[in-house]
């Protein structure tokens, strides 16, 4: 891919896979290097993968996209989220390279979410996966509208995945926050729960993706 198709600043953009929805990842991408511009700004590096993107046709075509494997760093979303969340606003951080707004939008997102999580804001979830089989996992209850406007605002490099379903399409904003929202209660619920066979329903179901 030639460099000048990238936008040059660092971008953040949630890649959700996985049986579970904790099981996504933030990518990282944009620069030449985003591991190091990762870095830079206290984010971890991720490890290296091409992500399912779109990009500008050409440096003129600002308007037109194209599907495009993108470079990209990689991070769990457990750990992204934490780092996502602990950036301080615009104003706190270096001033050049600016900070892309996608990564901004995902640091707001990762803060919005976990104080959704701290708050109580999680129910249960199954999933058919086979006969007499369902894979368990955890979801976000959250109805206040920040999320809603959150998306609305959202610029569009921050959701600029391919989806897997139909390779035609990107993900919606608001979709890609609400599986992300999902992803971040998930983690959170499984880091505090216990895999003790002798436990309560509610513990086991935490620990158990695969019931």
């Amino acid at each position: 891919m030639p460099l000048d198709a990238l936008p040059g600043l660092l971008q953040a953009t949630y890649w959700p896979g996985g049986r579970v929805p904790s099981e996504g990842h933030l990518a990282w991408w944009g620069t030449a290097d985003p591991g190091a511009a990762a870095v830079a700004i206290g984010l971890p590096p991720g490890e290296p993968a091409e992500l399912p993107g779109v990009l500008p046709a050409s440096a003129r075509a600002r308007r037109r996209v194209v599907p495009a494997p993108i470079p990209a760093r990689v991070v769990p979303v457990q750990s992204a989220v934490r780092a996502l969340a602990a950036l301080p606003p615009r104003s706190g951080l270096p001033r050049w390279p600016p900070p892309s707004d996608s990564l901004l939008a995902w640091s707001l997102a990762a803060k919005l979410v976990l104080e959704y999580v701290c708050a109580g804001h999680l129910v249960p979830a199954l999933r058919p996966a086979g006969p007499g089989r369902g894979i368990a996992s955890w979801r976000l209850a959250a109805e206040d509208g920040r999320l809603a406007a959150l998306a609305e605002a959202m610029p569009a490099a921050a959701h600029a995945l391919v989806r897997d379903d139909d390779q035609e399409a990107v993900w919606a904003a608001d979709e890609l926050l609400a599986v992300f929202g999902d992803a971040v209660a998930d983690a959170c619920a499984r880091r505090a729960g216990t895999v003790s066979p002798g436990g309560s329903w509610p513990d086991r179901f935490v620990a158990a993706p695969d019931r």
